[in-house]
């Protein structure tokens, strides 16, 4: 076994990439505009909390001439822009992402580098109850078979 592990790695990684993890599937849910509008709150309230407090600290001169109805439009034109400028970034952010990781390779170097004996050993932790059901089931019907074949080879002398 030890000797086939890279080819199963291998495998097993053009597997993964093929069947269940997309970049491209990531990438459309990074960019839907609904997870935007889920994260939308917690930039507001960022945006508020530099135009209240960071803002007026850094630049105490700025702080003296904005009121609340300056900050409120400020906001509002920071939200805007994050609304538009937002998903080209996280588009262009996940395409490089995309580039960048090779799934198929990335999983074939994680199988490849855990031990075959650690993998046995999860694989028989996991699995051992079912193991011993098909050894069960398979002894039982080599044993019919047998018993069959012997049967036949009676009734034909």
């Amino acid at each position: 076994m030890p000797a086939k592990q890279s080819a199963i790695a291998t495998e097993a990684g053009k597997f993964v990439a093929e069947q269940f993890f997309s970049m491209k599937t990531i990438e459309e849910k990074v960019t839907d505009p609904a997870n935007l509008q889920k994260i939308m709150p917690a930039i507001e309230e960022h945006i508020d909390d530099f135009l209240r407090n960071k803002l007026k600290k850094e630049m105490p001169f700025i702080g003296m001439f904005v009121g609340e109805k300056t900050i409120n439009s400020m906001k509002k034109v920071f939200i805007a822009e994050l609304e538009n400028l937002f998903p080209k970034i996280i588009s262009s952010y996940a395409t490089n992402l995309a580039k960048d990781i090779n799934v198929e390779q990335l999983v074939a170097q994680k199988i490849g580098a855990v031990p075959i004996a650690e993998i046995e050993s999860a694989f028989r932790r996991k699995f051992s109850r079912d193991l011993r059901l098909a050894q069960f089931i398979s002894i039982l019907i080599g044993t019919l078979i047998g018993l069959v074949v012997m049967l036949i080879i009676i009734y034909i002398k």
